[in-house]
């Protein structure tokens, strides 16, 4: 007897340890559990004894696969031909049973006979106490081998493993092999046996159902499983607050705090933050929050039945309002929440970073190089400090030191000396200096990154040096005049640089719409910009090598002479009047790049918006922002979830709304913003055309809640930029009102180049977000976000400053003058997205002030390599307050450094054209503008350069695209000279971004320069960017500008066969002049016909697909019949 107890005490062991944990319904919160199967890898199955159940995996013991038997015809529940007691390793398998997926489950059956095959997983839960609810969850079929069989999903309950009653709202019948299709299940109705059942199962059945000819079965996706159980007993509202609010711990990004229960006790308490004092909204009875949710301007922090919470992922030195609600759930027809006079307590974070404290250390080792009778050059050590501020003097001693606290920029005085450079850099050039002059150099330590009441200097014993500038010689005249002059014309402006030429003090530079001078430039004589000299202009008389010309007119031809000069010497200056450099450019009639001014961050009714006007939708708000000032264009950015009344059956109309509300003159544009503030971040997201979510039901594509920077090769899954970037086609991400923790901690962890390529922008100055002025007087206080966007700058991270409105009621672009500028050459959505994407786009504190930045003509947000040092210019214009003289600072900074970019050179005035001599070679920088005009505001998106090592390789005189009658793009152009030049690479891109090589041209390397030709065969209907890449013999290279050309602009018709070789589908764009019918005719290699159709088109462009299947593998020719025209074109059939 003592074996047999013994024997079996130790199988009742076995079983329990290798039994299903039942989902324990009444723990789940707001009666709600949701498998999304994130850990499924390592989800592993019992060996021993293999029975289905699983040994390890979060989410894993509440699952149990199936062995083959039963009684029954398929498709009964207990009919089971194969096992899914273990995974099918090879995931690109085709043997019958269960598969991980990407974060998924995946069944199949197969068999050639209908309704012959079945597999099944079981779902263990327990209700307990509660009602049984809903059943929701996603499927998509996976093309599995070839062939076009069907398969079916039912889904049963059983609460005995042996009784089965079909959920029939949950099956999905009759999906098609290479025929992807996907859904949703959304709240069927749990049947009633499960109520207080402590045994219910789900049992997911797959099986080979009915239809078909050919091949193999398909595959099913089965994700984001979720069940809802019921309260049996009826809720009451909770009759009492809790008590006592209590403050625990306190940290720069986190708040502990504690109340005491109400009494009677309530279930759970809801504790909701906010910036504000007072709520926008309060918790509605019905709704189930969870920790990230959005009510009104608040979030919710806690909701459990707990008294106590923790807040985390805030800003520092920020104060917090907690708002603490009673209620009850644990009951029918809850949640209840007590609304009146909820507990509140207020808590202020402290201060984000330490003190900024003094560098232990000086810098040491002060050397000087280039010495000229103007200029010293000089470098030194570094130490263990963020930066360095280098005074020159013509004292030896300072009568002043650095004072904590106070930034000094170049040009400053301090001590009774002069500011050189305040930076990171250890090596500056001191320029403007009084010829035959001893100076005294002053380089002080100093710390200000990631510190508070910064920067703090070492102001002991700086390191100190002395140099003299050479007495001033003689001016002799210039021997040579620079080269290599390039243009980029608008329609009243015209961008231009050089390359410079050594031993010359600088450039006078010339505009005539003459081409020839009447009056050469005269020894002795200073011109000031502005003034006529004979039949030209004086544009601009300094050492700068880029010029820009404004204020002219379109459509004419403007001449531009070069004269190298000394000046900076005795009997000066002097100028080189022999052959100076000389172009010209032809101004456009019409604009090629137009400024638009607007607001992508706004809401409507459909999620939190309109607070004013409840009753309003997206196209009364498109209508409203047409009549506010200086606004070209409005985007409405729903938040994503449901915590905030934006559910999907609201997002299809949006989109429809907004299509319909775009004018030639206003754009409309319908996006999101999505995640939670509270472990989270809010993100504008445009350019994708579904709703992405984590609710189920409620989104047409499922990102995970707070995944920002996932991808499957990091943490499995794919995360919100990851989607971002697969998704493509211009879709864009803006990081809103940004904290540091943010994002998963994206500005205090290193580098993601993830997170790089989905983000174009990052909000400076938002709202102020509830303000309710239609007058243009409530604007946000600064730009209290700089900094998270100069810390992603410095981080390595390309994007560009934008200017958020933030609207949560009915007076979009009317809260202030703030606007985004986008440059862009017109209002086209897809014109204007590609312009969001390349950055080119600032942000202003005045609605109507238009910034020409270029470096080496190239416009911001750009990219670009060269030989020389950067030829900087900007122009700003202010049409509304054209007296206004602004203040325009060259702001810089070293890619991925970490060292927050300091201001280079500065100017009062409205131009200002600046060469960096200083830039290390090899070295990739950004520059970006920061602008005062009026009392305004303006930052502008950077522009990155790497200056190359050596002589330039190639000075390019033009590059050109055109469309030719077969619908190619022939790209021409002409160097000037060259230089050990090998070949070049043709790239194209379709967002501008992004690009692929295309063609391969060799390179003459000819001294004189030459004139190329390369092709793009495909083109797509719409914009095509190109760049040339000019490879040297060592492997070193450099870009060319990028130029573009829209095929749908063309005024031709157009064909372009996409995805050649094609297996199944022949996918076409068409471009149509107009309305009209054409012939399709597919030939084969030998010209026989072997298929024919015929088409109605719109005027414009659009896609279809054309089923080549049954063709054998071969080439074929396709031709396009239109009206009086016949385009062919080639494709592979597999």
């Amino acid at each position: 007897m003592k074996k047999i107890a013994a024997l079996t005490l130790s199988l009742l062991s076995f079983l329990f340890l290798t039994a299903q944990t039942p989902v324990n319904m009444a723990a789940q919160p707001g009666f709600t559990y949701t498998e999304t199967f994130a850990d499924i890898d390592n989800w592993t199955f019992s060996n021993s004894p293999v029975d289905g159940t699983f040994t390890a995996g979060a989410g894993a013991s509440a699952w149990k696969g199936n062995s083959p038997g039963g009684s029954g015809a398929i498709p009964a529940a207990t009919r089971i031909t194969n096992a899914t007691t273990a995974f099918v390793l090879d995931p690109n398998g085709s043997a019958a049973g269960v598969y991980r997926g990407s974060q998924s489950l995946v069944l199949l059956s197969t068999g050639t006979s209908d309704n012959t095959s079945a597999v099944a997983m079981d779902l263990f839960l327990n209700f307990t106490g509660l009602n049984a609810g809903t059943l929701s969850f996603d499927w998509a079929s996976v093309n599995n081998s070839t062939g076009n069989r069907k398969s079916s999903l039912r889904v049963y309950a059983s609460i005995d493993g042996t009784t089965f009653t079909e959920i029939t709202s949950a099956a999905v019948l009759n999906f098609t092999n290479n025929s992807p299709t996907s859904g949703t299940v959304s709240f069927a109705a749990l049947p009633a046996i499960f109520n207080n059942a402590s045994t219910a199962r789900l049992r997911f059945y797959y099986y080979n159902g009915s239809g078909g000819t050919t091949g193999s079965r398909p595959k099913l996706n089965i994700d984001n499983v979720s069940v809802t159980a019921v309260p049996s007993n009826p809720c009451t509202t909770p009759t009492a607050q809790p008590t006592s609010f209590a403050t625990g711990t306190v940290l720069a990004n986190s708040i502990q705090a504690s109340f005491s229960a109400a009494t009677p006790a309530a279930d759970k308490y809801l504790v909701l933050m906010s910036p504000n004092a007072t709520l926008s909204a309060l918790p509605v009875n019905g709704s189930n929050y969870n920790v990230g949710d959005d009510i009104g301007d608040a979030n919710v922090i806690s909701i459990s039945s707990s008294t106590s919470f923790t807040a985390t992922g805030l800003s520092p030195n920020t104060t917090y309002y907690f708002f603490i609600f009673s209620l009850n759930s644990v009951c029918s027809g809850g949640p209840l929440y007590q609304t009146a006079s909820p507990l509140q307590g207020s808590v202020a974070t402290l201060s984000g970073n330490p003190p900024c404290t003094a560098p232990a250390s000086q810098p040491s080792a002060l050397t000087f190089g280039t010495v000229g009778s103007s200029s010293i050059a000089g470098s030194f050590s570094a130490t263990t400090a963020d930066e360095y501020l280098v005074v020159r003097s013509t004292s030896s001693t300072l009568s002043a030191s650095p004072a904590n606290g106070t930034a000094y920029s170049p040009g400053n005085t301090l001590g009774g000396g002069t500011v050189v450079s305040s930076g990171p850099l250890t090596n500056f050039s001191a320029n403007g200096l009084t010829p035959g002059t001893t100076y005294y150099f002053f380089v002080f330590a100093q710390n200000s990154q990631n510190c508070t009441a910064g920067p703090a200097y070492n102001t002991v014993s700086p390191l100190t040096g002395s140099a003299g500038t050479t007495a001033i010689p003689v001016c002799t005249t210039p021997s040579t005049q620079p080269s290599n002059l390039n243009f980029t014309a608008g329609s009243t402006t015209v961008n231009g640089y050089f390359v410079p030429v050594s031993g010359v003090d600088g450039y006078l530079t010339l505009v005539s719409t003459s081409s020839t001078l009447s009056q050469l430039p005269q020894t002795g004589t200073t011109y000031t910009v502005g003034s006529s000299l004979g039949n030209a202009t004086v544009l601009e008389n300094n050492a700068a090598t880029a010029f820009i010309a404004t204020n002219l007119t379109p459509g004419t031809t403007y001449y531009f002479f070069v004269f190298a000069q000394n000046s900076n010497c005795a009997g000066g200056p002097l100028y080189q009047t022999v052959s100076p450099l000389q172009g010209n450019v032809a101004t456009t009639l019409a604009a090629t790049q137009n400024f638009y001014y607007g607001n992508l961050h706004a809401h409507s009714a459909y999620s939190d918006g309109n607070k004013d006007n409840p009753s309003f939708t997206p196209a009364n708000d498109y209508a409203y922002a047409k009549g506010s000032q200086c606004f070209d264009f409005l985007g409405i950015s729903e938040h994503n979830h449901s915590g905030t009344g934006m559910n999907l059956s609201k997002w299809q109309p949006g989109l429809t709304q907004a299509a319909a509300a775009t004018t030639s003159n206003f754009l409309a544009l319908y996006g999101m913003e999505w995640g939670v503030i509270s472990n989270g971040g809010h993100v504008l997201v445009y350019g994708i055309d579904q709703l992405l979510g984590w609710e189920a039901g409620n989104y047409n594509a499922f990102v995970a809640k707070s995944d920002y920077l996932g991808t499957p090769q990091t943490t499995g899954t794919t995360g919100l930029f990851r989607f971002i970037n697969n998704w493509g086609n211009n879709a864009f991400a803006s990081l809103c009102h940004p904290s540091f923790s943010d994002y998963n901690n994206l500005a205090n962890i290193a580098y993601n180049s993830t997170a790089d390529s989905a983000i174009v922008g990052s909000a400076i100055a938002s709202g102020p977000p509830f303000s309710t002025s239609t007058t243009y007087n409530d604007p946000p206080n600064g730009l209290g976000d700089l900094d998270y966007f100069r810390i992603l700058l410095a981080k390595g991270y390309r994007i560009g400053p934008v200017m958020d409105g933030d609207n949560h009621n009915t007076n979009f672009g009317r809260a202030n003058y703030n606007r985004l500028a986008v440059v862009s050459p017109s209002l086209d959505k897809n014109d204007f997205l590609a312009a969001m994407r390349n950055m080119r786009f600032y942000a202003t504190e005045d609605c109507d002030t238009r910034v020409y930045f270029s470096v080496n003509n190239q416009s911001m947000g750009s990219v670009t390599t060269a030989a020389g040092f950067p030829s900087i210019s900007i122009y700003v214009n202010d049409p509304t307050n054209a007296a206004a003289i602004p203040q325009i600072k060259i702001k810089y900074g070293i890619k991925g450094s970490g060292a927050l970019s300091v201001t280079l050179d500065s100017v009062n005035a409205k131009t200002f054209n600046f060469t960096d001599v200083n830039l290390p070679a090899n070295t990739e920088v950004y520059y970006y503008a920061d602008i005062t005009v009026g009392g305004a505001r303006v930052i502008t998106s950077p522009i990155w350069f790497t200056r190359t090592a050596g002589a330039l390789p190639v000075n390019w005189l033009s590059f050109t695209a055109d469309v030719t009658t077969d619908n190619r793009v022939k790209l021409n152009w002409q160097t000037a000279a060259e230089i050990n030049n090998d070949y070049f690479v043709v790239e194209r891109s379709i967002d501008g971004l992004h690009f692929q090589p295309i063609d391969r041209v060799t390179a003459t390397n000819a001294a004189s320069g030459s004139t190329y030709s390369g092709w793009d065969n495909a083109p797509v209907v719409g914009i095509n960017y190109y760049r040339l890449k000019q490879i040297n013999k060592d492997g070193s290279f450099s870009y060319s500008k990028t130029i573009a050309i829209d095929l749908r602009k063309t005024g031709k018709n157009a064909v372009i066969v996409q995805q050649n070789p094609v297996a199944s589908k022949l996918k076409l764009q068409l471009q149509s002049t107009a309305n009209q019918a054409v012939n399709i005719v597919v030939q084969d290699i030998s010209g026989r016909q072997v298929l024919a159709t015929k088409m109605n088109l719109q005027k414009g462009l659009q896609s279809t697909d054309i089923d080549v299947q049954m063709l054998p593998s071969g080439t074929y020719f396709i031709s396009t019949i239109f009206q009086g025209q016949k385009l062919v074109s080639k494709f592979v059939k597999d």
